[in-house]
């Protein structure tokens, strides 16, 4: 499968949407989505934008250029892309680890 079409389903898939619901999003046919996907389809640079928007990527990390989907990785970058490989219950424990941090810090600033 060529590097943008995996990063497509990658960046779908860590969504949590269906090619569907992701054609719905953008505006364009599921069928022509799902080309995209599946690298059978040649994607023009309006469509390609759109999912670079919607996703908040870079178009070089859609491309496979870059392994990190931000121009610039700050690492609070990274750290947001290291959270949506967790699954839900990890990510759980995080929200949670990072609540009661905020909620410490709070305290003692008083």
């Amino acid at each position: 499968m060529p590097p943008t079409a995996e990063r497509l389903k990658y960046l779908r898939e860590r969504e949590e949407l269906t090619q569907a619901q992701l054609a719905d999003k953008i505006g364009i046919n599921v069928q022509t989505y799902k080309g995209y996907e599946q690298g059978r389809r040649e994607m023009p640079s309006s469509i390609l934008a759109d999912l670079c928007r919607f996703y908040n990527v870079s178009a070089d990390f859609v491309l496979g250029l870059v392994d990190l989907p931000y121009s610039v990785a700050s690492p609070e970058d990274e750290t947001i892309e290291l959270y949506h490989s967790f699954s839900e219950r990890d990510k759980t424990i995080i929200r949670d680890m990072v609540q009661s941090i905020s909620r410490l810090y709070k305290i003692n600033d008083n």
